[in-house]
């Protein structure tokens, strides 16, 4: 199936001209890609060339700019992701060529007999050492220069900063003599006190370096000229039975699933990641965005105290802004102390340290493991009742308790405790029955009944805590284990530049390297994946990347995003929907989905003001059709934009009174997923389909596999099977349009059809470019 899949690419891949080819069509014809009517706004598109260097972006100037690159780059991306593809339906082949000369594309076995580990930290010192960086610029920089069109190819402004990490790990592991200059380079660099001493060791080997590597790197870096510039590398190891590959895959959700018609129950998240800390032998390193669970800390403790070694990222500005999370991190800090080989590290990262990620066990053979999520450690993320999580509730009840002067005997608390633990535990579906409700409470009556003013004070609260009931969903959520040595070792070798390097964004001082895919295959030959790091993974342009599964694999789109804004993604999913006719369902997460910036928004011709439009021309904050779009009048657009839905209810912003006390709760359509068909998915991803995503620290994993498809399709169908046709985003908007007033004294009584966009609206400040850059 797979192998006729890329015969049809390349029937309708004209590789020469770089044009669009409608893959639909039975001729060959090309059709080029047309530029966008009117205006460009960058708020609907994405991140303009120079958005300071005029007060406003018209399409006009923007295309003149920008079309060259981006859109030519597009084109060319294109084309060279056929060999990305190719690479799709080798599940268990030998390794293809990362270029065109054999001498650099072997694996010498005795090289990875122990795995990549070695390799990788080699790897980390000739590509984020800053010494080697600054002698490679003084001495050999012929290996950091590009071409115009190898430049125009990667979206490069200028000559590479440092020799992409993948390039190093090629060439590394294809000689045994050039690695062991490498390391005889390594080791004596090791030994030097200061960045002044170790380039005086890498001058002294600037010769050595200059007739044993330079050659290799050079024959490696063609590749970047070429079809095979985003080729992605595979980690595989010839020494074992398994390849270092895949042993197994472990998938998790915490709302249930729908599996050929049938509900499954959700999983306890919390357990899951627990329980893969338990499971760690020797070593565990995490990386994520906000931790607040007390349950996932103390495991990692107990991890630490029966010795596993423990290295922990946590974003600085989270640790900052919640207490809760700073909490966690001092009782880690203090406890996981560094001179007992630990560390715990705030990452004070450019843009956000985003990833959901956790590797142990990477340098025992055949026990590597990596646990990839959507969600942070958070009640919030994980919790199968949100923010009304036991340990949440039971402290508003117990303030609730102390204002209505109640007096609990402590075994009647601890029971009352256990009535609600036991109940809450059978749920898995977000919603509760009515004889769920009714047991629950007549069990929480017998209780009351023993307590002090117990049973009319339980009939006043009764209200409430069935609200709690009502809105006691956590964000929608997944994880998934991967059993694999190489994965593993590759998570370690990515969050060590994060954890022990400290490097930070994309420029600058200590910036991330540059790299490209690597690919993961089942050891049974079943699937691949395929893993890219931002930012710099994938040369800073993952979002090409999901624009292109969309562009070139056949098959209807499922997709759940918490936010989308991506122009290249909305581009792809535009020719697909209207001009393939392929079948889009999704579900985005409000208020995102109904922002002015939303992709989802786009899709559908709608558009809605900016802040700044709003404040400079008064216009009200409508949703507005937008005569431009092109596909109003295509005969399927009502049913398309009708599968363009919104959350459903569940999700969204509540709070409710328990006494006095006000209690927030927040749940939220928390993945970042998307189908094709039923074998390409994003499992475990953390990046958002947006340009702010390509700034942070975030993993993205694209599986080329029906097991991971169809688990996360499974996720899809529960989720789309809450919304229906009123949730279609134009529905949903003129809903909204009905609630607002169009002046204090004259209101929309009724519902009515979109306004028409002001055309004036259609040029957007610089200052609104520039804060987009940043979602």
């Amino acid at each position: 199936m797979t192998q006729r899949i890329l015969v049809r690419f390349y029937r309708y891949l004209d590789l020469g001209s770089l044009t669009y080819i409608n893959h639909t069509e039975i001729n060959d014809s090309a059709r080029t890609q047309s530029l966008p009517s009117g205006t460009f706004n960058c708020g609907q598109f994405g991140r303009a060339d120079s958005p300071a260097s005029s007060k406003n972006v018209t399409a006009s100037n923007f295309w003149a700019k920008s079309q060259l690159l981006k859109g030519t780059f597009m084109n060319l991306f294109k084309s060279t992701f056929f060999a990305f593809l190719f690479v799709f339906s080798q599940a268990r082949a030998d390794l293809k060529p990362f270029s065109s000369d054999p001498s650099v594309d072997k694996i010498a076995p005795q090289l990875v007999a122990h795995g990549y580990n070695d390799l990788f930290e080699l790897v980390r010192f000739f590509s984020s050492n800053k010494s080697v960086v600054k002698f490679i610029k003084s001495s050999l920089p012929e290996l950091l220069i590009l071409s115009d069109s190898s430049k125009m190819q990667l979206g490069i402004d200028g000559d590479l900063k440092t020799i992409p990490e993948h390039l190093f790990l090629q060439v590394f592991r294809s000689d045994v003599s050039v690695y062991n200059t490498a390391f005889e380079i390594f080791k004596q660099a090791q030994k030097a006190r200061n960045p002044e001493e170790e380039l005086q060791v890498l001058s002294k080997y600037a010769d050595k370096f200059q007739q044993k590597i330079t050659p290799k790197l050079l024959l490696a870096q063609s590749a970047l000229s070429g079809e095979a510039q985003l080729k992605p590398l595979e980690l595989y190891n010839p020494n074992i039975n398994d390849h270092g590959g895949i042993r197994g895959v472990f998938m998790f959700a915490n709302t249930p699933r729908i599996v050929n018609g049938q509900l499954l129950p959700a999983n306890n998240l919390i357990e899951t990641v627990t329980d893969f800390i338990r499971s760690a032998k020797k070593e565990i390193v995490l990386n994520i965005f906000d931790f607040d669970i007390e349950e996932i800390a103390d495991a990692l403790i107990e991890a630490a105290n029966r010795g596993v070694q423990i290295r922990v990222g946590m974003d600085a500005g989270v640790i900052e802004a919640r207490p809760e999370v700073k909490a966690i991190y001092e009782k880690l800090k203090t406890s996981l102390p560094e001179r007992r080989g630990h560390k715990v590290h705030a990452v004070d990262s450019v843009s956000l340290n985003h990833q959901k990620l956790i590797a142990s066990d990477w340098t025992l053979p055949g026990k590597g493991r990596v646990l990839t999520s959507s969600g942070n450690l958070t009640h919030s993320g994980l919790n199968l009742h949100g923010d009304t999580s036991d340990t949440t509730l039971m402290k508003t009840l117990l303030e609730a308790e102390k204002e209505l002067q109640l007096q609990i005997p402590q075994n009647l608390r601890t029971e009352l405790f256990r009535i609600t633990q036991d109940f809450r535990k059978q749920k898995g579906d977000g919603v509760y029955s009515e004889p769920e409700r009714q047991a629950f409470f007549k069990k929480i009556e017998l209780v009351a009944a023993k307590i002090n003013n117990g049973p009319e004070t339980l009939k006043a609260l009764k209200p409430t805590l069935e609200k709690l009931m009502d809105y006691s969903v956590p964000n929608a959520n997944h994880m998934v284990i991967y059993h694999s040595d190489s994965f593993a070792q590759l998570v370690n070798h990515e969050l060590s530049k994060t954890i022990d390097l400290e490097m930070k964004g994309k420029a600058g001082d200590n910036p991330y390297p540059y790299s490209s895919i690597y690919k993961i295959c089942r050891t049974n030959g079943t699937g691949c994946i395929f893993v890219s790091f931002s930012p710099n993974g994938g040369y800073g342009e993952i979002n090409l990347l999901l624009a292109n599964l969309i562009h070139h694999i056949p098959g209807n789109i499922n997709m759940l995003q918490f936010a989308f804004s991506s122009k290249e993604v909305y581009e792809a999913l535009l020719e697909a929907i209207y001009e393939d006719n392929r079948e889009f369902r999704s579900v985005g997460e409000a208020p995102f989905a109904l922002s002015y910036w939303s992709v989802f928004l786009k899709l559908a011709g709608i558009k809605r003001p900016s802040p700044q439009q709003k404040e400079n021309s008064g216009v009200e904050d409508f949703y507005y059709i937008d005569e431009n779009f092109s596909h109003l009048d295509h005969p399927q657009y009502k049913n398309i934009v009708e599968k363009i839905r919104v959350a459903p209810q569940i999700y969204g912003n509540r709070a409710v009174k328990i006494a006095n006390t006000s209690l927030g709760i927040t749940s939220k359509l928390h993945h970042k997923i998307i189908t094709i068909g039923d074998l390409v998915s994003t499992p475990g991803t953390s990046h958002n389909f947006s340009e702010g995503a390509l700034s942070n620290q975030e993993q993205i994993i694209v599986a080329v596999d029906k097991e991971l498809t169809s688990f996360i399709n499974s996720i899809f169908e529960y989720i789309y099977a809450q919304t229906n046709e009123k949730d279609g985003i134009l529905n949903v908007t003129i809903e909204r349009n009905a609630r607002q007033k169009v002046n204090p004294t004259a209101p929309m009584s009724k519902k009515e059809p979109l306004p028409i966009w002001p055309k004036e609206l259609d040029t957007l400040d610089a200052e609104d470019c520039e804060a987009l850059l940043n979602l």
